[in-house]
């Protein structure tokens, strides 16, 4: 008997440690959920399912993503308007995205989801301000808003889905904003696939160090312009640019194509003289190059036997005053293009006068500031202002 109650404890013992053990590691796992994290992204898996977790404030529909931390999602707008605002927030909840996102910050579509946005919006939409705070754009969250001219995208964007704004065919200004989201491949807005597929833009103002996701787009403008990003990678994948603008304050400009795809860009303007051009891809076709003399860009052209143009002006003589009335001597300004004839294998140059203007600045007090008035192609001035300044223009605009 007294072996037999001790082979029963043994039994007990052995049988009653994996029980305790696993309910240990629920209790962990139990922890971990609960706790909230405050860089984290909601789940797309079955919340966007719960229908119950939707309320509707004035004209828009909202997701609860997470009561804990009060983060919302807006998913419809129940009204066609001319001009929509996003708010950043909606009966006390904070709105961090318009229309569908996943774990990792971009989107996870899935067709069940009734995620649809734009439904009331594409005949009449001309005007979007998305707010401060929103950082993500959905999947198709604009797309097809065939009258969309305008919009307005707030700093600090995390990303901007594929095909949000697809098929918006009225946009013709666009300004990437900053964004400070630090990532190992890439600084700023993540750009999804064809995020602007099938828009014709104007001009495009790059605030980020990345451009991409343009694909399928025609820009006819995009500026790298004096920002606190002095690098930009252009990624050019089955994108058409006729004129990429660099601002003189740009260190290095990158240019890409991805996945043996190709891109072009019809003419590219750098007046800085130390701004960096890096090796293009095969892929990649560049019109031409537009500079000034003495531009590091130069060296890069000669390398890869790409065409480019530099434009010098002439010294600028004194300005004689009459009255209110200013004239100058004119200056000779002049643009040399230098090609290269792969079947001679030398560079071919020509040369010829193009029209000179002038900006005008001036000032009432030796000790004042210059403010510029104008910019005229003629070599006459007159104005109110006691001292004048005429530069020619030496860059390209």
């Amino acid at each position: 008997m007294k072996y037999f109650c001790i082979m029963l404890l043994c039994l007990s013992l052995l049988f009653s440690q994996p029980l305790v053990r696993v309910s240990a590691e629920e209790n962990r796992s139990d922890t971990f959920v609960s706790d909230p994290v405050p860089t984290s992204t909601p789940s797309p898996g079955s919340g966007w399912n719960d229908k119950n977790m939707r309320r509707t404030s004035d004209i828009f529909t909202y997701q609860i993503l997470d009561e804990s931390r009060k983060e919302a999602a807006v998913v419809r707008v129940n009204k066609a308007v001319k001009e929509l605002t996003i708010p950043s927030e909606l009966d006390g909840y904070k709105i961090i995205s318009v229309g569908q996102i996943g774990t990792d910050g971009t989107y996870t579509y899935e067709y069940d989801i009734d995620v649809s946005v734009p439904d009331l919006l594409e005949d009449t939409l001309e005007t979007l301000t998305i707010s401060k705070g929103i950082r993500y754009i959905g999947y198709c969250a604009f797309a097809d808003c065939k009258k969309l001219a305008t919009v307005n995208l707030p700093e600090n964007l995390y990303s901007i889905a594929g095909s949000a704004f697809w098929g918006c065919t009225s946009l013709k200004k666009l300004n990437i904003p900053k964004s400070n989201y630090k990532r190992a491949y890439g600084d700023g807005i993540i750009l999804m696939e064809g995020a602007f597929a099938r828009c014709t833009i104007e001009c495009v103002t790059l605030g980020t160090q990345e451009f991409k996701s343009f694909a399928h787009s025609y820009i006819r403008e995009l500026v790298l312009p004096r920002t606190e990003c002095r690098k930009f990678v252009l990624t050019l994948d089955r994108n058409t640019i006729r004129q990429v603008s660099v601002d003189p304050y740009v260190q290095t400009v990158s240019l890409f194509c991805e996945d043996n795809s190709s891109g072009t860009i019809e003419k590219i303007i750098v007046n800085g003289k130390k701004t960096k051009l890096c090796k293009p891809d095969s892929g990649l076709s560049i019109g031409v190059l537009c500079t000034v003399p003495g531009a590091k860009c130069i060296t890069w052209a000669k390398k890869y036997k790409q065409t480019y143009k530099v434009k010098s002006c002439g010294k600028m003589g004194k300005v004689m005053r009459k009255k209110k009335k200013a004239v100058w001597t004119p200056v000779k300004t002049s643009v040399k293009t230098f090609r290269y004839d792969k079947k001679k294998k030398k560079w071919k140059t020509t040369s010829r006068k193009v029209k000179t203007h002038y900006k005008i600045y001036g000032k009432n007090s030796k000790k004042g500031t210059y403010k510029r008035i104008k910019t005229t192609a003629k070599t006459s001035c007159s104005s109110k202002y006691k001292y004048l300044k005429v530069q020619p223009v030496t860059i390209w605009e």
